[in-house]
């Protein structure tokens, strides 16, 4: 008999950006320390890469930043 090999998770070439999304926050909890407040989750990666690996698809709830929120860092 052989063996067969597993195949890899299906991975996404051009995931989300969670740190671009209103919904992403991060939390103090060191085992889960990213967050998602429109499924309401924490988890220990980032939301849309949770939510691929689960359904399968890009995550339904994206919502960009204000331009000012998403520079912040920039400026800082």
């Amino acid at each position: 008999m052989t063996k067969a090999k597993a195949k890899p998770a299906a991975s996404n070439p051009n995931p989300v950006n969670c740190y671009a999304c209103q919904h992403h926050f991060i939390t103090h909890d060191k085992k889960k320390p990213y967050g998602c407040r429109a499924f309401g989750f924490k988890g220990p990666m980032l939301p849309s890469r949770t939510v691929f690996m689960t359904t399968g698809t890009e995550c339904a709830y994206f919502k960009q930043k204000s331009v000012f929120a998403a520079n912040w860092r920039q400026r800082s």
